[in-house]
């Protein structure tokens, strides 16, 4: 009798961590994704910004 319960206590738990490490995967799928949108995003800002900054340098006369 002790030696089922055992078994089932053991099915019990590797659910229970198999489920914990299944939402850790998940979690840093979903960081991992938003960190490379802003990265993205960042980029196209920095692109945006070297884009303006050149083009004020070919309107504004220098003295």
């Amino acid at each position: 009798m002790k030696e089922e319960i055992d078994k089932t206590y053991k099915k019990i738990e590797n659910k229970i961590l198999n489920h914990e490490i299944y939402q850790n995967v998940k979690d840093y799928s979903k960081t991992k994704e938003k960190m490379r949108t802003y990265i993205e995003v960042g980029e196209l800002l920095n692109s945006i910004d070297t884009n303006m900054s050149k083009m004020l340098l070919k309107i504004t006369p220098i003295n």
